[in-house]
């Protein structure tokens, strides 16, 4: 007898198939047995007659396989037929059971919804922070040099020790300064000028990020020497905003407080450095020694610089402290006391302080959710002992046990998922 092959037999019962092969030889069996009565009656040995009937059908092997998956296939499609038409009774048995008691069906949802919203709000929002790779590449080699000096913890460097930086430090692919001024500057010269967030880098910012521009390029070295021709770099947003989202943006004029600048390129839109509101990179010679002052005491760049493949932020870290050393001997009156206070990844110098915040906050909302389950479940016991009479008697006027477990897993069935539900619409909501 033909068998179901593969993993099928593990969710069909075992006298179904048994079944379906018992009616097959017994339907074989006859029309065997009716061709020899007819060709006896013809005047044929019973013997004869028998192998007349076996020849005349042929391979009795592939007949039987045939018969037996026809009858399976039928005997499935009745199967499915009965299982939606019950499970579709049962649905609605179920809605209008939980519509009976809207208080019991109110309380359970809302905690459904408050236990999953909850956990899946904190989770994203971890995710988000600390799990999702941060737009750049081999972003674990890019970090963040915070110098720490003799009357302060931390501090920054001055655009002449930068230049030290970048070519001293051998040990990183790339060394660059930056700094937001968050009060922005004025765009355009149209009767409402519009307030945009600038950060002045110097030539190793973008190199030392890794990030290539989406359209045209990144500022090139001759870009920020003194007296160079003026190139910006724009955020995605600002070029869809601002420029139309137009191709031929590249090599267009706008003005910053007056100034023409030629936009060389615009950023892709994951790209968001240092902050979300940098809206357009510029030199950081523009700047005059009336806005950031002069000389080596002339602190006000931060650092960003990405390792060579193989050095780790340790290594890296005892490389800037030989420099500082070396720094402070030339150059006593200004460099004297400073150290290195942090080599960090940028993504522990970005959520550092909130890393442990979100991860309690993630431990108490699995708490808040395994919670959930428990009173749900206790909620549901409660109702199942309400109900003892109801599920007797259906046992009693013949309801099989799987019927009725069946019944009552589709109200459980419905319940989570017009509860999950809610949830999704509470996360959505409360990642905004």
């Amino acid at each position: 007898m033909a068998r179901l092959p593969g993993v099928r037999r593990l969710f069909r019962l075992p006298h179904a198939e048994r079944d379906v092969g018992t009616a097959v030889e017994d339907e074989l069996s006859f029309h065997v047995d009716m061709l020899v009565a007819e060709l006896v009656a013809a005047g044929r040995s019973p013997e004869e007659a028998r192998l007349e009937a076996m020849t005349r059908f042929g391979d009795m092997d592939r007949v039987r396989k045939d018969c037996y998956d026809i009858s399976t296939n039928r005997e499935a499609a009745m199967r499915r037929t009965e299982l939606w038409t019950t499970l579709w009774q049962d649905l609605r048995y179920a809605a209008r059971g939980l519509g009976r008691a809207p208080g019991f069906s109110l309380v359970i949802l809302l905690t459904i919804a408050l236990g999953i919203g909850a956990t899946t709000t904190m989770f994203s929002v971890v995710r988000g922070v600390l799990l999702r790779p941060l737009p750049y590449p081999d972003a674990e080699r890019v970090v963040r040099i915070v110098p720490g000096g003799p009357k302060m913890d931390h501090g920054n460097v001055s655009a002449t020790e930068m230049e030290d930086w970048s070519r001293e430090l051998t040990g990183f692919a790339a060394v660059g300064g930056y700094r937001q001024w968050e009060t922005g500057q004025v765009y355009g010269d149209a009767a409402d000028p519009i307030y945009v967030n600038t950060t002045h880098v110097t030539s190793g910012f973008f190199p030392a990020l890794g990030t290539r521009a989406e359209l045209g390029r990144t500022m090139l070295p001759a870009e920020h020497v003194v007296g160079a021709n003026h190139a910006v770099v724009v955020s995605h947003g600002f070029w869809e905003r601002q420029l139309g989202a137009e191709p031929q943006a590249i090599g267009r004029t706008i003005r910053l407080d007056g100034q023409p600048f030629t936009v060389v390129g615009v950023m892709p839109s994951d790209f968001a450095f240092p902050t979300r509101e940098a809206t357009v990179w510029l030199s950081s010679s523009l700047l005059g020694e009336g806005e950031v002052g002069s000389g080596r005491e002339a602190r006000w760049l931060d650092v960003v610089a990405r390792l060579r493949p193989g050095l780790t932020p340790v290594q890296g870290r005892a490389e800037v402290e030989r420099l500082l050393a070396r720094l402070a001997a030339t150059y006593p009156t200004s460099n004297a006391g400073w150290t290195v206070a942090a080599v960090e990844n940028v993504r522990d110098s970005i959520v550092g302080p909130v890393r442990r915040g979100l991860l309690v906050l993630l431990g108490a909302v699995a708490l808040v959710l395994l919670v959930v389950c428990v009173n749900v479940a206790n909620l549901m016991l409660v109702r199942g002992v309400a109900r003892e009479r109801e599920l007797a008697l259906r046992a009693a006027i013949g309801a099989a046990h799987g019927r009725i477990v069946r019944l009552l897993l589709t109200e459980s069935l419905l319940l989570a998922l017009v509860g999950g539900l809610l949830g999704v619409l509470a996360a959505w909501w409360g990642v905004h």
